[in-house]
């Protein structure tokens, strides 16, 4: 990991959901745990089952959120560009990754690691509480998207078909 994280990528990071409701200084301290990191297309980040050491934000590339089976078929779950974050809720929810991760192109990232962040987190509730309001104003952003979707006018419902 190289530690050097880009102004823009900071810039981006502070107005970003996580971290909008932090202070400069909380800011600033919640990015102490972080560093860039370069993968290369198809390298693997983590796998389903491995204990959860950082979550991630896309500054650029693309991202692959994957479930194998036994069998080797894979199912892609998400494709995570930038601006985004991926495996945040699994370092909150404690355990393992859920999914596997894989760079689908070259892709530059920022890791938060996740034991010295959760420990930051611990030494000030408030920190925790700035994180959440964070979380549920972009929760309740989706919500009013997902409100205002209607549906499209040239489709029928089905059962206008069936009669």
């Amino acid at each position: 990991m190289n530690k050097n994280i880009l102004p823009q990528d900071l810039q981006a990071l502070r107005r970003n959901y996580l971290f909008s409701g932090l202070a400069g200084e909380q800011y600033l301290e919640a990015m102490s745990h972080a560093a860039s990191l370069e993968v290369q297309a198809g390298q693997l980040l983590f796998a389903q089952g491995d204990s959860v050491e950082a979550f991630y934000w896309v500054a650029d590339g693309l991202i692959r959120l994957f479930r194998s089976s036994p069998q080797g078929d894979e199912k892609v779950i998400e494709l995570v560009g930038p601006g985004r974050f991926f495996a945040e809720v699994a370092l909150f929810m404690g355990g393992h990754f859920p999914v596997n991760a894989a760079a689908q192109v070259d892709s530059r990232l920022i890791a938060v690691d996740g034991t010295s962040f959760r420990a930051w987190l611990a030494q000030d509730a408030s920190r925790c509480f700035k994180l959440m309001a964070g979380m549920s104003a972009k929760l309740h952003k989706l919500v009013d998207e997902i409100d205002g979707l209607h549906p499209d006018e040239g489709c029928r419902p089905a059962a206008a078909i069936s009669t």
